[in-house]
């Protein structure tokens, strides 16, 4: 009788044995990897807006588009006066005649962002020397850009393709430009306007 009682507690705890090791197998291990249920986290590209602005229409359209892209945001100064009617008239002549101004920062460190958003007034068929500047004075290396200008009418395309040549030629990948004409648009349209692109491009521009 303990004989039997024996074997069959033998036996008992070899099932039993067999039972936990199957168990052990059956839970996945912890390698590092991702199992066949887990997708590796996509990084988001690192947004900055840069922007220069007289009148602040420019700024309110950047501020959108860094409010939908969650982005850093950076304005460029334009140490020259530009204020008024003179200033303006100045700042037309110079866009076409002497592009190249002091500008604040002097240089602007992109180096730890992957997409780079740069808007501009048109001035004539020129973009302002504030952002001229900076684009003369970058290494767009890798980098993707997205520029985009603003202006009451005269701005056209080929405005942003001559831009966009530029910024291909100094190593960065113009992946698209938009246009915002202001003329019969209050402030809060014009944000509006902005962030209606943005929007409906964020997920192309994010990518």
């Amino acid at each position: 009788m303990e004989r039997y009682r024996f074997l069959t507690r033998l036996v008992f705890c070899a099932v039993l044995c067999i039972m936990v090791t199957q168990w052990n197998y059956s839970i996945p291990q912890a390698t590092g990897q991702p199992g066949p249920q887990e997708q590796p986290a996509v990084k988001k590209p690192k947004a900055l807006v840069v922007y220069y602005s007289r009148t602040g229409n420019t700024r309110a359209i950047a501020e959108s588009v860094r409010e939908v892209l969650g982005a850093d945001i950076q304005e460029i100064k334009d140490m020259k006066d530009r204020s008024g009617f003179f200033g303006y008239i100045g700042g037309m002549i110079d866009s076409k005649k002497n592009p190249i101004t002091e500008i604040s920062p002097k240089e602007v460190n992109i180096r730890d962002y992957d997409l780079i958003v740069i808007g501009s007034p048109g001035w004539g068929v020129k973009l302002t020397p504030a952002i001229n500047t900076f684009i003369d004075r970058t290494d767009f290396t890798g980098k993707k850009v997205i520029l985009f200008g603003v202006a009451s009418a005269r701005i056209q395309q080929k405005t942003l393709d001559e831009y966009s040549k530029v910024i291909t030629s100094k190593g960065g990948k113009v992946i698209d430009t938009f246009i915002i004409k202001t003329l019969w648009l209050d402030r809060n349209e014009m944000k509006g306007e902005a962030k209606k692109i943005s929007i409906k491009r964020a997920s192309k521009w994010m990518q």
